[in-house]
């Protein structure tokens, strides 16, 4: 027995399931989300459904593409990809600028035989489209985006990704598609379809892979001073986004910015340096600071730009006192710092 509760707010309508959600009641919720279409934004409150089967699941993407064409949008208490769209990785996804860029979107779980299977495929596409206009990709782990959901106020734990591999594409702040693990779609015909354009093309106009750190010897010095310079210049919703670590006055609080790709050893790193810090380990005299370099491309700083897969810089009083490139970043680095 499924009972469905309707309730007018101010700000939105929400329609409360109580009870299964599964192939025998979601004909009754198919049905009120039907008649809600044209009630505005849209609330769907799950906290009172004990069980929901992938009938039940099959419903709520349903609403939210119904929602992706229309001027209502979908959200959910708990489904993951409404929570995702609140993260600061997602800004370019959620952005409204009219030439915004469509977003690839690749949820997965590094246990998952699923999601390895797909993931040289996904990372090759995140490769070649990190500095494409028309489209992006990101590659994001569900203990990740749990990590970065309690950093920064957003429940998404990872235990509500009930289907992995998941990805969706995002533009405007919408969900155009969202697709589970039977039916994964392949990179090349994604961007075609979104971008109009071959892929063939990308591909041939992508930057070269970086080399790995053995063939690094003979690369181009960084751009310390550049990337530093642009640091300082990149602003967030409210006002400068790294103004903390340029701020604080000399022989004060230290600040350890630690920029990285989405490759797995990166995020293990930042894993434990986040442990560390959380722990309480590092002292009062050290802060840690944590970007994910794709997104600063569009902030004037490429990928080339850092020397590697990630850097870590130590600042005091606003001025870079040490670069630790690839090869030298490694997941305690911040206790070396503190103890040398």
């Amino acid at each position: 027995m499924l009972e469905i509760q309707i309730e007018q707010t101010d700000a939105y309508t929400v329609c409360r399931p109580v009870g299964e959600l599964d192939a025998y009641t979601v004909g009754q919720f198919r049905e009120s989300l039907g008649e809600l279409a044209s009630a505005g934004r849209l609330l769907i409150d799950l906290s009172d459904v004990p069980f929901m089967d992938s009938a039940g699941l099959g419903a709520l993407i349903g609403a939210s593409y119904a929602s992706a064409t229309t001027d209502a949008p979908v959200d959910s208490t708990i489904d993951p990809v409404a929570q995702l769209l609140e993260l600061d990785v997602m800004s370019g996804a959620t952005s409204r600028e009219r030439d915004s860029a469509t977003y690839f979107v690749y949820v997965y779980r590094e246990q998952c035989p699923i999601c390895q299977q797909h993931y040289p495929s996904m990372n090759e596409f995140a490769r070649l489209t990190e500095r494409d206009a028309a489209m992006r990709a990101l590659l994001l782990e569900v203990q990740d985006l749990q990590a970065m959901g309690e950093e920064e106020g957003v429940e998404l734990p990872a235990y509500a990704w009930i289907e992995t591999p998941t990805t969706v594409i995002v533009r405007g702040g919408r969900v155009l598609e969202r697709f589970g693990m039977r039916n994964t779609p392949e990179p090349a015909e994604v961007y075609r379809r979104y971008t109009g354009r071959d892929y063939a093309t990308l591909v041939a106009s992508a930057p070269r892979p970086e080399p790995g750190r053995r063939a690094r010897e003979g690369a181009p010095a960084v751009d310390r001073e550049g990337v530093v310079t642009r640091l300082r210049a990149v602003r967030g919703s409210g006002g400068p986004r790294f103004a903390e670590i340029f701020d604080d006055a000399p022989g004060g609080t230290r600040h350890l910015l630690y920029a990285h790709t989405n490759c797995g050893t990166c995020i293990e790193y930042r894993r434990e340096m986040a442990e560390l810090q959380d722990a309480g380990l590092l002292g009062d005299d050290l802060r840690l600071h944590f970007a994910a370099a794709e997104l600063l491309v569009d902030d004037g700083i490429p990928l080339s730009m850092w020397g590697g897969a990630h850097a870590a810089l130590l600042f005091d009083g606003g001025e870079l006192q040490r670069w630790y490139g690839d090869g030298e970043v490694s997941g305690d680095l911040p206790v070396d710092i503190l103890y040398e």
